[in-house]
């Protein structure tokens, strides 16, 4: 997320709401969450993992929970903050406040997860991260993205756009597809 009007209407959000999606309480975030977690493999240990876009944890949370080494990358403070009290017990867990794909830590990472992030990027940034990718993978890496289908005003393009454009990542095999009225999930590795 790059756009500064959105990043404050967030900050203002996360600063009067720990949970303004209802990540724990709404059924569609909880059955997102556990798509994507499955899609992680979480029965596979890996070494570091990257969050794209933590908001305020949920998601890091469950992937702590199968990964030595978390890095959660978050560009609105106040979830950031929420995220880093979350994660605080849990060893090998690091909360980036900062801007992907410029604050991304280095790689290389076994997973990358990106939910319902990408598509907020502003162009530049959008190209640098697709570009990015790859090389924040390790060899036989996996990268799951999941993105909210409907348009939105707030977002420059959609969860198609960006799904179509991972798909067409040199790089990167598509490994599977799961698709609901709500939300598109894929999963690519790299060989």
């Amino acid at each position: 997320m790059t756009d500064p009007e959105l990043l404050e209407l967030y900050e203002r959000r996360f600063s009067t709401d720990p949970d303004p999606w209802g990540f724990e309480t709404s059924p569609y975030e909880q059955a997102k969450r556990a798509a994507t977690v499955e899609a992680c493999e979480p029965r596979t240990r890996r070494r570091r993992t990257l969050e794209l876009g933590a908001a305020n944890g949920v998601l890091a949370e469950d992937l702590a929970a199968f990964s030595d080494e978390i890095f959660a990358i978050e560009a609105v403070e106040a979830a950031a903050t929420l995220a880093r009290d979350r994660l605080a017990g849990l060893p090998g867990a690091h909360v980036v406040h900062g801007l992907i794909p410029g604050d991304v830590p280095a790689g290389p990472y076994d997973l990358v997860v990106a939910s319902e992030i990408l598509y907020y990027l502003d162009q530049p940034s959008y190209t640098q991260t697709l570009a990015a990718l790859p090389s924040w993978l390790g060899e036989g890496g996996r990268l799951v993205a999941v993105h909210w289908r409907p348009a939105g005003p707030e977002r420059p393009r959609t969860a198609q756009d960006v799904h179509d454009d991972l798909r067409s990542l040199a790089a990167l095999v598509p490994v599977a597809a799961h698709a609901t009225d709500d939300y598109l999930l894929d999963i690519l590795e790299r060989p």
